[in-house]
């Protein structure tokens, strides 16, 4: 649009992370308070008041990384939840400013990361990375994450990635290793189908 937007304006404090909505309005922020305090604040209505929703002390405390907002104003972030080891992937309502109860991804003995998440040009989760024995991705789409199960299990001891086209139909299948500098497969999703497209040289 070219209008400058400033996003300080009304904000709940000293403001070190934002969050915008799919209409790029600020809907969620994290502030830094006294004594090496953070508190996560949501915005249930775009132009309505600040609420409070999480403090934490740096060091002593998990920390809360804000990954973003889908197209329902869903907020997420990685988080440590009650009674857990490792870092999850967790919701949050921002509409009616409440934490989904149970973790999206929580994986036993790895943790997942900030900036783990990806979403869709249209604001919907489309995948989350994480590291395990190599890195690996679980995908939102039941089609792709199958497609990626399988890949992996084919290709056990090599890394696969999928570079799904913008609009879903075709997926670009890279495989790469210690030993293998890359192999290229391209998936169709209406067929089902996927074919040998090249490899890289040494």
């Amino acid at each position: 649009t070219g209008k400058a937007q400033r996003l300080s304006m009304g904000a709940p404090g000293i403001v070190v992370s934002w969050a915008l909505d799919t209409q790029d309005r600020p809907r969620a922020v994290i502030t830094r308070e006294a004594e090496a305090h953070f508190q996560l604040w949501v915005r249930p209505d775009s132009d309505g008041t600040w609420v409070p929703i999480r403090r934490w002390r740096e060091l002593l405390e998990s920390d809360v990384s804000m990954e973003g907002i889908d197209a329902d104003d869903v907020l997420y972030v990685v988080a440590q939840p009650q009674g857990r080891d490792e870092s999850c992937l967790m919701a949050i309502d921002i509409k009616a400013a409440q934490w989904r109860p149970d973790p999206l991804v929580a994986l036993k003995g790895y943790d997942i990361e900030p900036g783990a998440t990806r979403f869709t040009a249209k604001g919907e989760l489309r995948s989350v990375h994480y590291q395990a024995d190599r890195p690996r991705v679980l995908h939102a789409d039941p089609q792709l994450d199958a497609l990626q199960t399988a890949m992996d299990a084919e290709f056990k001891d090599r890394t696969v990635v999928l570079q799904p086209s913008r609009d879903g139909a075709l997926v670009l299948v890279s495989v790469s290793g210690d030993v293998d500098p890359g192999q290229y497969f391209l998936y169709q999703k209406g067929t089902q189908h996927m074919r040998y497209v090249g490899r890289e040289r040494p």
